[in-house]
């Protein structure tokens, strides 16, 4: 998904909470928006230890999260930035926890849990896709604001992706499940794991061929290659809940959009589609 140096130095933040990668310039079609809503640059970061961010959040102070990948040099190691609401200057808020089989820390999507603690997802599927990808909980001073540790909540994920909480649930997209379907279908999932299951330690997801066993399963994605993407299948990307805790994501490798509805007894129904128009729609990353 990122593929070149230009990418690198040019890799930029926007405004209202969006992050995207620069591209040459060229006419764009806008599809009739309005011209005041176009974003605009936000932060840029000088140097190559920014080179890919990713993810973004709040505390409940205003201060700006921002996960830092790095997968286009792994020389500079995957770190979470921080933004200070009161002076507006960024810093190194933590270095992503490295997994000991991948000697990487990645981290990807992130939210402020209701313990006040950050969480985010440590996606490890560039470096090993023998689901070495985690949950990882950020343990917050409440005092200082300062981390104080970092552990893994999930474990066994294929590729996690973005992360969200409700009722006090955690949600996150699995993008790759690897199951080399006809057609080169790709499959992606949404799990919920309830907040109070971490309290004997990580939970442990079952392994793909038996997804529809996994009592956190909450629905998945089918993504069939769209010409001219190589064959990219990526399913499950953003995710987004509502007020009401409906469930709202996208697919990285088709741009199909989904809603999933929230019961009245907390269970959920299959995935509806929203949105599948290819031609102007084509790839749906963080929601």
């Amino acid at each position: 998904m990122y593929t070149n140096k230009l990418t690198m130095l040019t890799a930029f933040l926007l405004a209202g909470g969006l992050t995207a990668l620069a591209l040459p310039a060229r006419a764009v079609d806008t599809f009739g928006s309005n011209e005041k809503y176009r974003p605009r640059l936000f932060a840029r970061f000088a140097g190559d230890f920014v080179n890919v961010p990713d993810g973004m959040t709040q505390d409940a102070d205003g201060n700006l999260y921002l996960s830092v990948p790095n997968f286009i040099d792994s020389l500079y190691p995957g770190c979470i930035m921080k933004r200070s609401a009161g002076t507006g200057e960024w810093s190194i808020f933590a270095t992503g926890l490295i997994n000991p089989d991948t000697n990487r820390g990645c981290p990807m999507g992130m939210e402020m849990g209701p313990d006040g603690n950050l969480y985010y997802c440590d996606n490890q599927y560039f470096n090993s896709k023998d689901y070495k990808s985690r949950i990882l909980k950020v343990v917050i001073c409440p005092c200082t604001g300062k981390p104080v540790k970092i552990v893994p909540v999930v474990e066994n994920i294929k590729l996690a992706n973005a992360i969200r909480f409700y009722a006090g649930d955690l949600f996150f997209t699995d993008t790759y499940f690897d199951l080399d379907l006809k057609g080169g279908i790709g499959i992606g999932g949404v799990y919920r794991v309830p907040m109070k299951d971490f309290a004997n330690g990580p939970v442990k997801l079952l392994p793909k061929p038996d997804y529809k066993k996994d009592k956190y399963f909450v629905g998945n994605s089918e993504t069939k290659p769209l010409p001219g993407r190589g064959g990219d299948n990526s399913g499950c990307d953003g995710l987004c809940i509502d007020r009401d805790g409906n469930l709202f994501f996208g697919t990285f490798g088709s741009g199909r959009f989904y809603t999933m509805a929230r019961k009245a007894d907390g269970s959920y129904g299959k995935p509806e589609l929203l949105m599948e128009d290819p031609a102007r729609f084509a790839c749906c990353d963080g929601i």
